[in-house]
């Protein structure tokens, strides 16, 4: 893959493989990897660049002391129809930008509390109910039923 942004890790659901390094030459398949890879290396603020693709992973924070920010790198869906009550799991210091995510009806419940809920900056937001527009933190995002 081309990259055009650049971050400390990397995905890609197409050619990537999760016991790569995650780097731009060698990057990992899955979101989660990327997630468990940014939490063993320590606190700080990481970039994880997602490379275009469709993503159906359910990511859990397995620590709320990591800032991590998800950057769209080309047209990355998240179809969110399998992952249950919470797509995007304790993700409170976690920022998504760019995502085309899909069939949320439920998959933001519990992740958009007061407490663990994740900032969605120019995402596209796709069979979102009302009231979850107002419980999630958005930038910028766009919204269709």
């Amino acid at each position: 893959m081309a990259w055009t942004l650049s971050g400390d890790y990397y995905v890609d659901a197409v050619s990537g493989d999760d016991s790569n390094a995650g780097t731009s030459t060698a990057p990992f398949k899955t979101i989660t990897k990327a997630i468990t890879d940014v939490e063993a290396g320590g606190t700080g603020y990481k970039d994880v660049i997602v490379g275009a693709g469709t993503y159906t992973d359910r990511l859990v924070a397995g620590s709320t002391s990591h800032y991590i920010c998800f950057k769209a790198d080309g047209e990355v869906i998240f179809d969110a129809s399998s992952t249950g009550d919470s797509a995007f799991r304790n993700g409170k210091f976690w920022r998504v930008e760019g995502f085309k995510i899909v069939d949320v009806e439920q998959a933001l419940q519990k992740s958009s509390n007061d407490a663990y809920r994740v900032n969605f900056h120019g995402c596209y937001i796709k069979n979102c109910q009302d009231w979850y527009i107002d419980a999630i933190m958005a930038e910028a995002a766009r919204y269709h039923d």
